[in-house]
């Protein structure tokens, strides 16, 4: 008699236990997650009130008999926790039949989910684990927006466990040479991914207003500003293609290539610049 593998619902790779929904990774990941909104979600709430860096002893100026004027609201991070975060950690809670009634900050919320004695075995887990996942990026950036940006590598060519296209945005650090997929647990060289984009890229037929074109590449990592597409496109070297409500369209490999061109350029510029500097040094040495 065979016996049917069981796998993880979160990287279908196999797993020994009957009842958890994840594997050992997997689980690992989810408490990682947990601990780090249950530790951070204090700065998280604090950082509302930080706009323009004010502290409660410096709440503006006002004579006897005024009345304070209110800090500053931090409203994208306002937005995010009470919009985003927050919302997800109440669903999950509510899911673990956790009661939230005297539950009202983000630490209060990871902590009691992570505590929750049927957290692994919950199904509704592996899709909160992906959801953390993407949030905890959020997170990170709106609490350093000053750290260095992870590269874009574009979506996951692998398949979920139900077998549909994953498409999970993939990012790595600068000097990375791998990455595993958070949500299906592929694994892909950079080098692979950055020439499946290419491709991608330079095969597409897909037309767009120069927004959509700045922000449809700025997901595969290129950044490019919005005035220099304009700027092709005022010059004829990002070919009008039609219309869309009333804006032109362009042809996104058009732009991926004049993007790419670009950058080309300059680090033939900073390479030439590099060479000429070592010459220099050379001769110096040669005197």
């Amino acid at each position: 008699m065979t016996t049917s593998t069981i796998r993880c619902c979160n990287c279908v790779n196999p797993t020994s236990s009957k009842t958890k929904k994840l594997c050992t990774d997997c689980q690992r990941r989810l408490t990682d997650l947990l601990e780090w909104f249950d530790r951070t979600g204090p700065d998280l709430e604090a950082n509302i009130n930080k706009a323009y860096r004010h502290t409660a002893n410096n709440q503006g100026g006002g004579g006897a008999g005024r009345a304070t004027a209110p800090l500053p609201v931090n409203t994208v991070m306002f937005d995010f926790l009470e919009t985003e975060l927050k919302p997800e950690l109440y669903g999950y809670a509510t899911c673990l039949q956790v009661n939230t009634i005297h539950l009202h900050t983000v630490r209060q919320l990871a902590h009691a989910i992570r505590a929750n004695n049927h957290l692994m075995e919950n199904g509704a887990t592996p899709e909160y684990l992906r959801i953390l996942t993407k949030l905890r990026i959020k997170a990170e950036q709106l609490l350093d927006p000053e750290q260095d940006k992870p590269i874009i590598l574009g979506p996951c060519p692998g398949y979920t466990r139900d077998n549909q296209p994953c498409n999970t945005s993939l990012r790595v650090a600068d000097g990375q040479t791998s990455v595993k997929c958070p949500t299906c647990g592929s694994e892909w060289t950079v080098n692979a991914l950055r020439e499946r984009q290419r491709q991608l890229l330079l095969d597409t037929d897909i037309t767009s207003t120069i927004t959509g074109i700045h922000q449809k590449l700025a997901d595969c990592g290129i950044l490019t500003g919005k005035t220099t597409i304009r700027k092709w496109a005022d010059r004829g070297q990002l070919p009008i293609q039609g219309e869309q409500d009333g804006h032109k369209t362009y042809r996104l490999s058009d732009a991926y290539l004049l993007a790419t061109r670009s950058k080309r350029s300059i680090d033939s510029i900073w390479h030439l610049i590099a060479e000429r500097n070592h010459s220099e040094e050379q001769e110096k040495t040669k005197q």
